[in-house]
């Protein structure tokens, strides 16, 4: 295997110690279509410690390394800056996971937004900090704004996800598919709401699990003919 018989299946970038492979035009839906580095050693191609003879069994290789990755291989380009790659998974997490929709307002930030219950919306804005390796998490409901800064993928993930397992989760119209987005935790640990107009809010909590109970009691209780309150 040479150079040119990887050019003429990938665009590649660098010399023979790492060489980044790029899909062609028309071969990725997603980025610029980064799929992996190599080393180019004696006629061999050195992926993930084995070594490949021919482009064919490095692109099966490629390919099923792309499989196992839990966000899309162009988040993992060597050549984007860390916090670029963080926000990247990040987003794919919120739109993918947990059904947040992409809109932007102008000149301002990207932002990630779904509904919360028939009023409210959740929004979350993920900023790549250019002077460092950290991405801010900004979350915006009901007038109120918070922020936090986060180093790697999976604590913006955590952020995001104790936001939404908070004060919001029990308004939101799709409530079983967003719970099961959520951590197993919480049915039995976040509280629900239910109108109540002598409230400041219109609403009061209650505990989820209660007000579970209570509801598949009264449908078990109308699936068997009996009279409800």
């Amino acid at each position: 295997m040479t150079r040119q018989d990887l050019k003429e299946k990938f665009n590649i970038l660098g010399d023979n110690k790492d060489i980044s492979l790029y899909r062609k035009s028309g071969e990725f839906t997603y980025g610029v279509g980064y799929c992996g580095n190599i080393a180019l050693k004696n006629g061999k191609a050195i992926f993930n410690g084995k070594s490949y003879s021919t482009v064919e069994e490095l692109n099966n290789a490629l390919l099923e390394w792309e499989k196992s990755l839990p966000y899309p291989v162009d988040t993992y380009n060597p050549l984007m800056r860390k916090g670029c790659r963080i926000s990247s998974q990040i987003i794919y997490h919120m739109e993918e996971k947990f059904g947040f929709e992409r809109s932007k307002d102008g000149w301002t930030a990207d932002t990630y937004t779904r509904s919360i219950g028939p009023v409210f919306r959740l929004s979350f804005s993920v900023k790549d900090n250019f002077d460092n390796d950290t991405v801010s998490i900004v979350s915006s409901f009901g007038g109120l704004s918070f922020s936090q800064d986060v180093e790697d993928t999976e604590s913006g993930i955590a952020v995001i996800s104790s936001i939404i397992n908070g004060e919001t989760l029990m308004m939101a119209k799709d409530i079983v598919e967003l719970v099961a987005s959520c951590d197993e935790k919480v049915t039995t640990e976040i509280e629900a709401y239910v109108p109540d107009n002598g409230s400041f809010f219109g609403v009061r909590k209650v505990p989820f699990k209660d007000l579970m109970i209570q509801k598949l009691e009264k449908v078990l209780a109308q699936l068997k003919g009996e009279e409800t309150d």
